[in-house]
């Protein structure tokens, strides 16, 4: 088990700190006279030294005693650094060392990084093979002052991924964006799901009957068990009505990004509810979902998209010429897109 180090306990810290990096001294002929600042010789004036310098300390805890310590910090680079990995010589090879590695990999996603470093003897080559076999790579050598080997910098790059969270009940100030139900089927129909003209902006059919409406809502509740399908019913607050619906209704999850596509019914037009719930969507896609780039596309006739997607920031990509073939002609079909750096600068500015 892993656990942060209590307050009292650095004395027990630095016992094993410099137990656990004595095998290394001694087969390298270090001292306190020819290298009096490797960790085994740790003093405890120097390991509070650390704590002030934000260290994380850590505890390996095999259920009988205290067998392992490690530190964790963000170094100013941004990566999440392992330091003073240290556990007692008759505790290893018995896995405790991937743990822990594991462990600081998880807590150095979990501060939205994605690299986590450490330094070792470059000589040390068993050690280094060790790191290899995690997925660890050298990076950068240094001889310091004070010491008579190189340091070896490895690092592990944490691949990028997808926090999925499925269709989840969203809030805004006047919308409730939540999973479709059957209960949605008439005020659906009614306000957006049987007006031909609108459906035929968006490319859809039209619906006709309460039974086709049941028939479609069926099939997004039916997709609601997957955790990267999202389909919300553009629910109005003040009335409970189904005003219209928003998807991420492409998720490419191998390249982390996603399209968007919404309609909202023509009584409930130019009132900026279509830009409520896509910046709202566009909110979750970036800070929980984490996706790298968020899209949309509108055919070039629909000047209400235009304003909609001009509104929420998104960056004009291009235009697909005569994408789509309607009523005898053909229509262009023009992207946008939002990177989630742009959008973490943008509201960067606000705080």
């Amino acid at each position: 088990m892993i656990r942060q180090m209590k307050k009292g306990e650095e004395s027990i810290a630095v016992d094993i700190i410099r137990r656990g990096f004595k095998t290394v001294a001694d087969e390298m002929g270090l001292t306190a006279e020819n290298c009096p600042k490797h960790r085994s010789f740790l003093t405890l004036e120097d390991f509070n030294k650390m704590v002030e310098d934000k260290h994380e300390f850590y505890f390996y805890d095999n259920g009988e005693k205290i067998v392992g310590c490690f530190s964790f910090k963000i170094d100013k680079y941004g990566a999440g650094s392992l330091n003073n990995l240290a556990v007692l010589p008759e505790y290893r090879h018995k896995g405790y060392g991937r743990e822990v590695v594991e462990f600081v990999v998880n807590r150095t996603k979990d501060l939205n990084s994605n690299r986590v470093c450490i330094g070792i003897v470059d000589e040390n080559e068993k050690l280094k093979k060790w790191y290899n076999g995690m997925g660890f790579v050298e990076f950068f050598i240094k001889q310091f002052d004070g010491f008579p080997f190189k340091t070896c910098f490895m690092e592990f790059k944490i691949k990028e991924q997808l926090n999925h969270v499925g269709t989840e009940k969203i809030q805004t100030e006047r919308l409730s964006l939540e999973r479709f139900d059957l209960s949605d089927a008439l005020s659906a129909l009614r306000n957006w799901a049987s007006d031909e003209e609108l459906q035929k902006m968006y490319a859809e059919p039209a619906y006709k009957t309460i039974e086709d409406v049941n028939g479609l809502i069926s099939k997004y509740i039916d997709n609601y068990q997957n955790k990267d399908y999202y389909r919300w019913a553009v629910v109005l607050k003040e009335t409970g009505e189904c005003i219209g619906q928003i998807a991420f209704f492409w998720v490419e999850n191998e390249n982390h990004f996603a399209e968007i596509e919404y309609c909202i019914g023509k009584a409930f037009q130019n009132k900026g509810f279509a830009t409520e719930a896509t910046q709202a969507i566009i909110k979750l896609g970036f800070e929980t979902i984490n996706f790298h780039k968020i899209q949309i596309s509108t055919k070039v006739v629909n000047e209400a998209s235009k304003k909609v997607i001009e509104k929420c920031g998104f960056v004009y990509e291009g235009t697909l010429r005569d994408y789509f073939y309607t009523e005898d002609k053909y229509i262009g079909r023009s992207f946008y897109s939002i990177l989630k750096s742009e959008y973490d600068a943008k509201n960067q500015q606000y705080k």
